[in-house]
């Protein structure tokens, strides 16, 4: 027996199996779930490079919950607790971080994020992890701060999206912020 399939049953099919993924798609570039995060940092100038280290780039799985397990080359989530940081700007603050896990866990609340890392070094239960925001090229607005040091103490505001990857957005130095982006 031939059954025939109407038109409108083939259109509304089509038009539902084409939307998932145009859906996933667009999900995958708009990021709604940002945050802002500022963190005390170190910048360092290797010829036309600017290197950020910060307190999240060296941790020891002692004081953290979560995998201790890890070995270099795995990519890690570490899980930050965060404060407000005050004023009018929507710029949380680091208080510690509690935990690293090497799946990345769904965010439940304004006071948790998650920051993706890849696990460079490790030497017993310390671990040198690195971010996608460390090496920034040199920028000329910087250029005048760094002409009489060559390490300097900094805070960088870094936008964390929904996959847990944090960008540089700004460098704060001796009073004086630097756009990135």
């Amino acid at each position: 027996m031939i059954t025939r399939r109407s038109v409108p049953r083939l259109l509304l099919s089509a038009m539902i199996l084409g939307g998932i993924p145009a859906l996933s798609l667009a999900r995958q570039n708009v990021s709604p779930d940002t945050v802002t995060l500022a963190l005390p940092a170190t910048l360092s100038v290797t010829g036309d490079r600017v290197q950020i280290d910060t307190v999240i780039n060296e941790i020891d799985l002692s004081d953290l919950a979560g995998d201790k397990n890890m070995s270099v080359g795995d990519i890690v989530y570490l899980h930050l607790n965060l404060s407000s940081g005050g004023g009018d700007k929507a710029v949380r603050q680091l208080n510690y971080p509690y935990a690293i896990s090497q799946n990345r866990p769904l965010r439940l609340d304004v006071q948790t994020l998650s920051l993706r890392g890849l696990v460079t070094e490790k030497d017993g239960d310390k671990l040198r992890l690195q971010y996608l925001f460390e090496d920034l090229p040199y920028r000329r607005g910087l250029s005048n701060h760094f002409s009489k040091v060559s390490t300097q103490d900094a805070t960088i505001i870094l936008s964390v999206n929904h996959r847990a990857v944090g960008l540089v957005e700004t460098i704060e130095l001796n009073g004086e912020s630097f756009a990135i982006r």
